[in-house]
């Protein structure tokens, strides 16, 4: 076993360097290693490994820097480790909250794997389960659910450990009319600008949804893909208000109803 200690010239800052791959562990809720990613890193440390310190806590587990650390014990290299006691599942998520490196999947894997730990993780085990029946992305997933707040704040708030589902029993109501789709537009009926489009138009106090049901069944072929929530309203208010009276028929004016 090799191990040193570095110390920087500030003299609350200590960097160890270490060959002892087997004193680190993983944390329950850190993201999936990406294999692809360890793979070019190795290639990048082949030519020269930079120093950059992975972080750990005071159990060794490791906090950030993850694949650099696996990157390192398959070549044999000394990994550079900083201790900070006292971190988490809730710093890891920190640290990488503004990262591209990590995307909505890898905060919904990691506090969903927590949830066992931590029930007020829960919501995150129900909003998986949510988006994995209904084969939709994290990011519609949360924009769905997300309830009185506004699309930033529900993402801020999913970041960092406080996501709720507000109304995920409401809205699992909505994809299953939205299924009935299928059939006539299967390859765009579960985009996320047409799923949008269908939940305003669907959340008209005129809307009645048998009605939309029969119109499908000789208009479908008005279902086109298009690039605008805008134009999808147009779309579905075509094949909805189609021999209907004017007092049944919705119009929508861009994304607001009139």
């Amino acid at each position: 076993m090799i191990e040193q200690e570095i110390k920087s010239q500030d003299k609350y800052t200590e960097v160890f360097v270490t060959k002892d791959y087997g004193r680190f562990n993983t944390i329950d809720g850190n993201r999936i290693i990406n294999e692809l990613h360890v793979k070019r890193l190795i290639e990048s440390m082949q030519q020269k490994q930079l120093i950059t310190p992975i972080i750990v806590n005071e159990k060794h587990e490791i906090i950030d820097g993850q694949h650099r650390f696996k990157s390192q014990s398959i070549l044999g290299l000394p990994v550079y480790y900083i201790v900070c006691a006292g971190y988490g599942l809730s710093e890891v998520h920190r640290l990488n909250e503004k990262s591209n490196n990590w995307k909505p999947i890898d905060f919904l894997n990691g506090y969903a794997t927590f949830a066992e730990k931590e029930e007020k993780f829960f919501d995150y085990v129900l909003l998986k389960d949510f988006i994995e029946s209904n084969a939709i992305t994290p990011i519609l997933g949360i924009s769905l659910t997300k309830g009185e707040l506004n699309e930033l704040d529900a993402m801020t708030a999913f970041k960092n450990g406080h996501y709720k589902a507000k109304n995920i029993e409401e809205v699992q109501l909505f994809m299953d009319l939205l299924e009935d789709f299928s059939p006539y537009f299967y390859e765009t009926y579960k985009s996320t600008k047409f799923i949008k489009a269908f939940l305003l138009f669907s959340g008209s106090a005129k809307y009645n949804h048998d009605i939309m049901t029969k119109k499908l069944g000789y208009m479908s072929g008005f279902l086109q893909q298009r690039n605008q929530i805008s134009q999808y309203l147009d779309i579905l208010s075509d094949i909805y208000n189609t021999r209907l009276s004017e007092k049944s028929r919705i119009h929508f004016k861009g994304e607001k109803e009139l």
